[in-house]
C-alpha cells in the first residue's frame, strides 16, 4: 500500500469519526434535549394547572414517578430547582433506583452520576448524605466541589454549617464562596460563630465575624465583636465595627467615633460611614474632627458624610418665624 492510499484511507476515517460524533450530537440536541424541554414544559404548565396546593401536590409526585430516569436527573443536578418538585423528583429517583444504590454512586460514582445521586440525597435530607458532601467538598475536580458547596448551603443546619466552617479553615474552596452559601441559612449560627471566636486567634476571624454581623443582636455577639476591634489584623478591626452596625449594637457610635483614630486608612473610613448614619451633635463633630485627617481617603469620606447629613437635615420654610438678613 503506497503513502497515498494510506492517507486516503485516514481521510475517510476521520470524516466518518467527525460525521458520527456529529450525528449523536444532533441526536443529543433534538431528541434528548428537546424531550427534557418538554419535561419541563409540561412541568409548568402542570403547576399552573393545579396551583400549590394538596391537589398540585399529587399531580406533581404522579408527574414525577411517570418521568423517565434521565429526565428526573437532569431536573436534580440543578441547584436553583423548585424545592418542592426538586424533593417528588428525588423521591421518585430514589425510589426506582434503591436507596443503596444511590448511596453507593455517591460516594464512589462517576462525576455526573455522584453530583444527581447527591442532589438526591440533600433534596430528601437523607442522615448519611452530609458527610458525603463533606468528602465531595474536598475533592479535585471543581465541578463535583461545587455542587458539594450548593448542596450544603442547601441543607440549612447547624451540622451543615459546621461542615462549611470547617472548609473555610481548611482552604479548600474560595472563602467567599463559602461564606455566601452561609449567608443563606435562615438557621441562627450565631451561638457557633461566638464560639469560634472565643476559641482563639483563628485564621478566619474576618469571616466569623463578618456572618455574625448577618444574625440577630445578642449581648454575647455585642462583647465579642466589640473585642474584636482592638484585633491585630486591620481588616477585621474594620469587618468587626461594620459587623456592630449591622446587628444595631448601642454603643457603635462612640465605637465608631474611637476608631477614627485607628492607625489604618481604611479602619478609619468605616468608621466614617458607620457615623453617618447618625444624625446628631456627636457625629457630626466627629466627623468634623476627620476632615484634618492625614490621609486624603479618609478625608474625602467625612466630606461626603458631612453633605450627606446636611443635605437630610430638615428644610425650614421661609415666612415660619425665621429672620431673613
Amino acid at each position: 500500500m503506497n503513502i497515498d492510499a494510506l492517507l486516503g484511507l485516514l481521510a475517510i476515517g476521520a470524516f466518518c469519526l467527525w460525521a458520527t460524533l456529529l450525528l449523536f450530537t444532533l441526536i443529543d440536541h433534538f431528541v434528548y434535549r428537546g424531550t427534557y424541554g418538554h419535561f419541563l414544559s409540561g412541568l409548568q404548565s402542570l403547576r399552573r394547572r393545579h396551583g400549590a396546593g394538596h391537589d398540585g401536590h399529587v399531580a406533581l409526585r404522579a408527574y414525577m414517578q411517570a418521568a423517565k430516569t434521565r429526565y428526573l436527573a437532569a431536573y436534580l443536578a440543578r441547584a436553583d430547582s423548585d424545592p418542592v418538585p426538586a424533593r417528588l423528583a428525588a423521591d421518585a429517583y430514589i425510589e426506582r433506583e434503591g436507596v443503596e444504590q444511590v448511596l453507593m454512586q455517591a460516594a464512589t460514582g462517576r462525576r455526573r452520576p455522584r453530583v444527581v445521586a447527591l442532589y438526591a440525597l440533600t433534596r430528601v435530607m437523607h442522615r448519611d448524605v452530609l458527610p458525603l458532601l463533606e468528602t465531595a467538598l474536598a475533592e479535585r475536580h471543581p465541578v463535583l466541589a461545587y455542587a458539594a458547596l450548593d448542596m450544603l448551603g442547601l441543607c440549612d443546619s447547624i451540622e451543615a454549617a459546621e461542615a462549611l466552617l470547617r472548609a473555610l479553615d481548611a482552604g479548600v474552596l474560595p472563602a467567599s464562596r463559602i461564606s455566601a452559601q452561609l449567608e443563606r441559612f435562615r438557621t441562627d449560627l450565631g451561638a457557633l460563630l461566638i464560639s469560634r471566636l472565643r476559641g482563639g486567634p483563628g485564621r478566619n476571624r474576618y469571616w466569623d465575624a463578618y456572618l455574625l454581623g448577618k444574625g440577630r443582636y445578642g449581648t454575647e455577639a455585642d462583647a465579642v465583636l466589640t473585642g474584636l476591634l482592638s484585633d491585630p489584623d486591620a481588616a477585621v478591626r474594620k469587618t468587626a465595627l461594620a459587623s456592630l452596625a449591622e446587628i444595631g449594637a448601642p454603643d457603635v457610635q462612640r465605637q465608631a467615633t474611637g476608631l477614627l483614630s485607628d492607625p489604618v486608612f481604611y479602619v478609619r473610613t468605616q468608621a466614617i460611614r458607620i457615623l453617618s448614619g447618625f444624625r446628631n451633635a456627636d457625629a457630626v463633630h466627629a466627623l468634623a474632627g476627620a476632615l484634618a485627617d492625614g490621609h486624603d481617603a479618609v478625608r474625602l469620606a467625612a466630606q461626603k458624610a458631612l453633605v450627606s447629613i446636611e443635605d437630610a437635615a430638615p428644610r425650614v420654610p421661609a415666612g415660619d418665624g425665621v429672620p431673613h438678613v
